[in-house]
């Protein structure tokens, strides 16, 4: 659904007062910004980002205040009134109340009356509720208990926001589709205001004026009174989305010239536009919202903060001159709120124990989630509800939260299998009541089955498992139109079907960090709950298989080597991933700090699975070096696959103590979201560090391969639902002009891009910043804890800073080529012996057969001809075949449906 919405900017009562007031009360205030992580809300907008999000203005450090994938439009502060809330969220058809910083989920929500649809503002003050929708405005005096319409002599029934006209006596002011209408309590209607015909997108009262930006006619300027009529303000043409005010200067925020700015004192007349595209050029978006802060110390100009819509927040010290991006990136920023920080809630998740029993980690993680939930407040999620109704004092609340959850249900498969999970383990824990509407929802709602491997285990999951707990529903009950032994008996075959296919050819979407958590939790619920031997059985041959494939690739906590499915797209946080959670529950151990713990978490703490020691053994023991080969199969191709919709996908793994180093062979395995190779360690500090080359592609080729709808659409809906895909600048990317060939610790990444490709240039991720770079005969060469690494390139690099400490090299000739080399301290003692060894050792590459020869320090040589002549010491080298494990720990033959897992004295064989 596409739309467009109005966006407000406020300024707080202390930024009106004297500079010395404003600075003392500048390193409390924080900016809060709405995020609407896509316009298409699919798949139960399962991208996690959108909501609420609040961080401190020094630097961008974004914390989540609402539930994930919560509808949001425009942030408005509290009135400050007696039980107040601190922020009012508006949302979809929901007003939010969120009481305070850091707290997952508001203390509550108040829905709108049963005529509203999208609720596009909320407006508190002492007499009682506002609400702005795309059909009017409502009022309730008592906090949504009731309504009233109060949509009266609006000249337009799309009502983008509300404000309050200054003053004590302040009267609400409504922005429509159509101009202003300002409410009269006396007639108890809208009248006319200042304002008609244009479409209302923001308003700003300041000084003696109301500004408002509008749809495509730029700024109008009106009498603060609203006595007279609206006058131009310039930026014709423009659609005005946000305005800020500073001093005798005001912003604003355009789709078509970026931030302007313009004089608003007499004798100031005239235009100027700040923040040229040039300096904002990599936006590639509309600017959606501003706001403006007290200047930093000595300074004059304020500092302002603009949200676009795709590119996050960006942030101007110098009054918009000069810009730097300031989190969120690739979200949708719908508003802007500078607010007083909260009182920051005391209590803090209990540290979770290293080492120790598996049930002393399980309830560790039990204390975490439930010191969690106290600290958000109300509110509960399907994972965590049988320790919520068990806890005396969390299960008033979670029970009121649920029987809401299950009214109005969301989320689809992400919905339907925690859903019915919950249902297992928590119905001799409900009352009569909720049990019936657990089984209504469950049975009724028809959520959307997906495309992916990991949206089909959930939603066939979640349909077997709610037909055994259910036979006796006829098909009149069920929203699939058949009945419970139907249903059971399709959803059976499914599962299985699929179960073996894994066993036999390997995983579609394979060892993502992210959606790992999402095969688990479905394969927990059949392992606790099935009703078949058979069924159960399988399921924990799978996940015994799932777990030996993970601590294959785990090193110190990181999920190392080629990855599908890496959703963050930045593949240098490793910590970030809900693989950490599981890793630190089944295997003991993971990084530094405090595991990411992710909702399969819970579930997993809850299970009666236990993962073999075998397979624990194997994720700790980096006593010696270990080189491993995988087999897994390319995610569905629905065009230009010829005769194989589902190619092989092979993967090399080396790992030692101090380093692991993983690839597959490069070219299109997964859409959008792939990660080819990397290099991973930790460093001094205990830090989670990674070398890697990309190149950033972007093709319909590449979307209508794997998406099925049509290809001339497929780059306009990706670019909404994907915001980074169309980035230059992506760390994570298929590309089908990449081939890599490894050799233990030694690694050549091919790229031959063809001319009119949109980024006509290959990356990589160096994890030191230019400074620390040592340059030595064509080689980047850097020491990073227990390693040292090189990186050569054929072609002419660029070198430029990158998150986390790092750098990125970009390359621009065509065709070109990397070589990687990690080294261990263990055998080069000094950052002199690894130099001395390595910058005599010059690839040799020939452009016009894109051939690299090379010896590498293993005293190999390696030539690699594009796309896959891959030749060791003279010899044709191809990827194991007829493999689909090889190595010391796991073994199988592809097809046998058999996997012999060993680690020393201990062996276990899994079957399917």
């Amino acid at each position: 659904m596409k739309w467009t919405t109005g966006f407000l900017v406020f300024l707080l009562p202390s930024l009106l007062l004297s500079p010395g007031r404003g600075q003392a009360g500048r390193e409390s205030l924080r900016v809060a910004a709405t995020l609407l992580w896509s316009e298409s809300f699919t798949v139960g907008t399962a991208h996690g980002r959108s909501g609420l999000w609040e961080s401190p203005l020094d630097k961008p450090s974004w914390k989540s205040l609402s539930w994930k994938n919560t509808k949001a439009f425009r942030v408005r502060k509290g009135a400050g009134l007696p039980g107040s809330p601190r922020l009012w969220l508006a949302g979809g058809d929901l007003a939010w109340a969120i009481t305070g910083p850091g707290r997952k989920g508001p203390a509550h929500f108040m829905t709108g009356p049963t005529w509203v649809g999208e609720v596009m503002d909320v407006l508190e003050d002492r007499e009682g509720l506002w609400l702005a929708w795309a059909g009017g405005a409502a009022f309730s005096a008592d906090r949504g208990k009731t309504w009233e319409d109060r949509s009266q002599g609006l000249p337009s029934t799309f009502v983008s926001l509300l404000v309050r006209t200054p003053g004590p006596e302040g009267r609400v002011l409504a922005g429509t589709e159509k101009g202003l209408a300002l409410w009269d309590p006396g007639t108890r209607r809208f009248r006319p205001a200042g304002l008609s015909g244009a479409a209302v997108r923001s308003l700003l009262f300041h000084g003696e004026f109301l500004y408002a930006g509008t749809l495509r006619r730029g700024v109008f300027r009106i009498p603060a009174d609203l006595s007279g009529k609206a006058e131009p303000f310039g930026l014709e043409g423009c659609s005005v989305e946000g305005l800020a005010a500073w001093g005798d200067t005001l912003w604003a925020a355009t789709d078509k010239r970026g931030v302007c700015a313009r004089g608003i004192r007499p004798g100031r007349a005239g235009e100027k536009e700040i923040g040229a595209w040039d300096t904002l050029h990599k936006w590639k978006t509309d600017a959606s919202a501003l706001a403006a802060a007290p200047p930093l110390p000595g300074k004059k100009a304020p500092l302002l903060f603009a949200g676009t819509m795709g590119q996050g927040v960006w942030k101007s010290a110098d009054g918009g001159k000069t810009w730097e991006p300031f989190g969120l990136e690739g979200g949708h920023v719908t508003s802007l709120l500078l607010v007083q920080a909260a009182e920051r809630p005391q209590a803090t998740p209990p540290a979770l124990p290293r080492g120790g029993t598996f049930e002393a980690r399980g309830k560790a993680i039990r204390a975490w989630f439930l010191a969690k939930r106290r600290t958000a407040g109300k509110g509960m999620d399907f994972y965590t509800l049988p320790w919520l109704l068990e806890d005396p004092e969390l299960r008033p609340s979670a029970l009121r939260a649920l029987a809401a959850t299950l009214a109005a249900p969301k989320g689809d498969m992400f919905f339907q299998f925690p859903a019915v999970g919950a249902y297992y383990r928590c119905r001799k824990l409900l009352p009569p009541g909720i049990e019936a509407l657990f089984r209504r929802t469950i049975l009724t709602y028809p959520g959307y089955r997906g495309d992916t491997m990991n949206h089909l285990c959930m939603w066939h999951t979640a349909l077997y498992l709610a037909a055994a707990a259910f036979p006796d529903a006829g098909r009149e009950e069920w929203f699939t139109g058949r009945s419970s032994g139907e249903n059971r008996a399709f959803a059976e075959k499914y599962l299985m079907d699929w179960m073996r296919r894994v066993f036999r050819k390997g995983m579609m979407e394979f060892d993502s960090p992210h959606y790992m958590a999402f095969y688990v939790g479905p394969l927990l619920l059949l392992h606790d709950f099935a009703p078949e031997k058979e069924m159960r059985r399988a399921a924990k041959e799978t996940l015994d298989l799932i777990f030996a494939d993970y601590a294959g690739d785990f090193f110190e906590g990181i999920y190392a080597g080629a990855h599908s499915r890496e959703p963050k797209g930045k593949p240098f946080e490793m910590e970030w991933d809900y693989a950490a959670g599981l890793a630190y529950l089944y295997f003991g151990r993971g990084g530094r700090g405090e595991p990411r713990l992710g909702p399969v978490t819970a579930l997993a703490a809850q299970s009666s699975y236990r993962c073999p020691e075998v397979i624990r053994e194997i994720a700790l023991d980096r006593s010696r070096a270990v080189l491993r080969f995988e087999r897994k199969i390319v995610r569905n191709r629905w065009r230009y696959h010829g005769t194989d919709r589902n190619p092989p996908v092979f993967k090399v793994d080396y790992l030692t103590q101090d380093f692991a180093l993983g690839s597959c062979q490069g070219g299109l395995l997964q859409p959008i979201q792939q990660h080819t190779w990397d290099a991973s360690w930790r460093d001094g500090e205990g830090r989670a560090r990674t070398l890697f080359t990309l190149h950033p592609y972007t093709g319909a080729f590449e979307l209508a391969t794997f998406f099925p709808e049509g290809p001339l659409r497929m780059l306009e809906i990706i670019a909404k639902q994907k915001g980074t895909y169309l980035d230059e600048d992506k760390w994570v990317s298929a590309s089908p002009w990449e081939r890599i060939f490894q050799d233990r610790s030694s690694l050549i990444a091919l790229y031959r891009i063809p001319d009119g490709e949109r980024a006509p240039h290959a990356d990589a991720y160096l994890p030191a910043p230019p400074e620390k770079l040592f340059r030595a005969g064509g080689w980047l060469v850097l020491e990073s804890g227990p390693v040292f690494a090189g990186l050569y390139c054929t072609g002419r690099l660029t070198l430029t800073p990158a998150p986390k400490e790092g750098t990125r090299a970009r390359c621009r000739t065509r065709p070109c080529a990397f070589v990687a080399e990690v080294g261990s301290k263990r055998r080069w003692k000094t950052f002199r012996a690894f130099l001395d060894a390595l910058v005599p050792r010059v690839p040799r590459f020939d452009a016009r057969t894109c051939t690299l020869e090379y010896k590498n320090l293993q005293g190999r040589a390696m030539s690699f001809t594009w796309p896959e002549g891959r030749r060791l010491d003279g010899e044709p080298w191809t990827f194991p075949k007829d493999v689909l494990f090889q190595g010391p720990w796991i073994r199988s033959v592809l097809g046998s449906g058999k996997v012999t897992i060993t680690h020393g004295e201990k062996k276990l064989v899994l079957s399917l």
